[in-house]
């Protein structure tokens, strides 16, 4: 398959580097908060459309989904185009950032209105619906537990801003959907 001019082979497999650290990442948090989490192969609430990612993660599920791309169809809208119709994905192995950290407690940093830092923390609502049935508190979930926003969005926009020769004022996104298209 070719590849866009602007995002060579180069940046792809440090994009996949980088997804597979995601997932070893994730997947320790996952296994350590097992009993707590309902998210399962099958569960597929947060496969919605409107997902967009930078188009160098795009361009890695062009090259490694090429077939599927272009001889099947997307899943009918209001889910993931990549799901199939027994809600599995697709494309799992080559799935976007955003997909490989779904349902894991989120955690970032934010500023009040005084200035000062303040942690803010989100959750699936089906895995907050099962860690109040555990009589878990998401404020409780031990840091380390939790996957931190701002790291690896900064490293994709990075390999973005390095695909397309420099910084940009807006970085363009590409809606999953829109890939089959």
């Amino acid at each position: 398959m070719n590849f866009p001019p602007e995002i060579s082979p180069k940046i792809l497999t440090l994009v996949s580097r980088l997804q597979e650290e995601v997932s070893r990442r994730a997947e320790k948090i996952s296994d350590r908060l097992d009993p707590l989490l309902v998210c399962r192969r099958g569960c597929h609430d947060c496969c919605v459309d409107n997902i967009s990612v930078f188009p160098v993660e795009a361009e890695v599920i062009r090259h490694h989904c090429h077939s599927l791309l272009t001889f099947d169809q997307p899943h009918p809208k209001g889910k993931c185009a990549f799901l199939d119709t027994g809600g599995a994905c697709r494309i799992y192995p080559w799935r976007p950032y955003v997909c490989r950290t779904q349902g894991l407690p989120l955690q970032w940093l934010e500023r009040d209105d005084g200035g000062a830092e303040i942690e803010v923390r989100d959750i699936c609502p089906l895995n907050l619906i099962e860690l109040a049935k555990q009589e878990v508190d998401l404020v409780g979930v031990a840091s380390d537990n939790c996957w931190t926003l701002g790291d690896v969005e900064s490293a994709l926009a990075g390999l973005q801003v390095q695909a397309l020769g420099g910084f940009q004022e807006t970085l363009p996104r590409v809606f999953l959907r829109d890939l089959f298209q």
